[in-house]
């Protein structure tokens, strides 16, 4: 398997594959196709385990859960996605002791080439831990496995509009082919868990060699370590005590106490009391060099310009975004407001709120994404330029991230038609809400409800037209 991350396009630009014909539309619809099918399998799978072994899964529920289950409605998806990842690859099935993927391949007559090729990929899966070292916003990650150092080139557009690098991940890959999706994420650490996790997995497999002598290090994560991975990690590794401030090199030690005043203080409603010397201290941290010295400071080094790093994620943010996985809340402040303390470049101001990520792949977002975002563009390809159909998602996209509570998408035309409405709406374009009922085959009245309901959660006036109107 050639590594994409590294070979050069064979279109003559000298840029890397996966930065140039890659993630053309023609390359990357392939690829996300391969995805949406991914998808529809677990759905066979988990269907398959509920029709034909419907008493061997409730005896795995109760072995997962314990005491605490009662009935699966009343279990959550944040917990129903662990519990999936360790059914699906990890509990043996009796009387054959084989593991529902296992059994699910073996009686795979239904199944087409290719979703037979990524049952059989997965058959070899395992939860591991993995380090982000880099980002294509909206289109890939690049893992490293913190131990063995191979590399892997995940597709995942949502997380990767929002992992900042060196984030670690504990969880399962599985291929896609040449490329890997992330199937569950069991945990996000920072940066700075990193030689802790490596010790705690080398000193596992250490203790446990002389047992397993014919085994080598993958081998063993996955035979003996992947169910039980996630719970080792959560019992010996506590994110809590792994302060960002870990990951400054010594000569910005000096000012870990305004970089935690500055910290803190945007998580807190009554500012923290502010260290002496303030005026001075941000006057030092804002000269080019010592910022220099902050990017080199990052976790195994960061090879990057002051320009490179503010263009695509400053140093004050990396801390914020481990902050943010340490005590689990959104940040309480506008970065755009104080970015000026440390006299960098302001952020452009996102036009739209991104999704609301969730840790699996079974959620209704994205499964409300997909429905009404295949309606807008059968409908709108022929009338409008890609820009704009583009602008019509996001709005859609937008609307479910600021949404409390995800409509069931009975009609999903009445949904796109109300979206499109919103789009004519902000671009002053000579669009009745009658042509449109007519377009979709709905009632103008569900085109009215919908963009009311739509414009109550999204002021469509505060959004910059300029960029969909070419």
């Amino acid at each position: 398997m050639q590594n994409l991350y590294k070979v050069k396009c064979s279109c003559g630009s000298k840029k890397r594959y996966i930065d140039c014909c890659f993630v053309q539309p023609n390359s990357w619809d392939k690829i996300m196709n391969r995805q949406k099918i991914a998808t529809s399998l677990r759905w066979k799978i988990i269907d398959f385990a509920a029709s034909k072994m419907p008493s061997q899964t409730e005896e795995a529920l109760k072995v997962f859960f314990g005491d605490t289950y009662t009935k699966t409605t009343d279990i959550s998806d944040e917990k129903m996605g662990p519990f999936l990842d360790w059914y699906i690859h990890d509990y043996r099935l009796l009387p054959e002791n084989l593991s529902l993927i296992e059994i699910f391949f073996e009686n795979r007559a239904a199944l087409d080439d290719v979703e037979r090729f990524l049952t059989s990929g997965w058959l070899l899966s395992s939860i591991n831990c993995y380090q982000v070292v880099e980002v294509k916003p909206g289109y890939w990650l690049l893992l490293e496995n913190i131990i063995t150092g191979e590399k892997h080139l995940v597709i995942n557009p949502e997380l990767a509009e929002m992992t900042p690098p060196w984030s670690i991940f504990v969880g399962r890959l599985v291929p896609l082919g040449e490329v890997f999706e992330i199937d569950f994420i069991h945990h996000t650490l920072p940066p700075t868990a990193l030689n802790n996790l490596k010790e705690l997995l080398l000193a596992c497999f250490a203790k446990r060699s002389s047992e397993y002598q014919h085994l080598d290090y993958p081998n063993y994560i996955r035979t003996q370590v992947s169910p039980t991975l996630p719970r080792l990690v959560l019992d010996n590794i506590d994110a809590f005590d792994l302060s960002p401030l870990m990951a400054l090199n010594k000569e910005l030690l000096a000012y870990k106490d305004v970089l935690w005043w500055l910290c803190t203080s945007f998580f807190s409603k009554t500012l923290v009391k502010k260290p002496a010397n303030l005026g001075r201290l941000l006057h030092q941290l804002a000269d080019t060099n010592l910022f220099d010295e902050a990017l080199n400071s990052w976790p195994n080094g960061l090879d990057a310009t002051n320009l490179e790093l503010t263009t695509y994620l400053t140093w004050l943010e990396f801390i914020d975004a481990c902050l943010v996985i340490h005590y689990g809340k959104e940040p309480a402040y506008d970065f755009n407001i104080k970015s000026h303390l440390l006299c960098l470049k302001k952020p452009s101001q996102p036009v739209f709120q991104p999704l609301k990520v969730t840790r699996t792949k079974i959620n209704a977002e994205s499964q409300a994404l997909e429905k009404v975002s295949s309606v807008l563009h059968t409908h709108m390809v022929k009338r409008y330029p890609d820009k704009q159909i583009e602008a019509a998602i996001q709005i859609w996209q937008h609307f479910l991230g600021e949404t409390t509570v995800v409509p069931e998408i009975r009609v999903p035309e009445t949904w796109a038609g109300g979206v499109e409405y919103c789009l004519a709406k902000l671009l002053a374009l000579p669009i009745t809400q009658k042509e449109l009922a007519d377009e979709y085959a709905v009632s103008s009245g569900s085109i009215s409800r919908i963009y009311n309901l739509i414009s109550k959660k999204i002021n469509l006036t505060s959004l910059d037209k300029s960029c969909f109107l070419s």
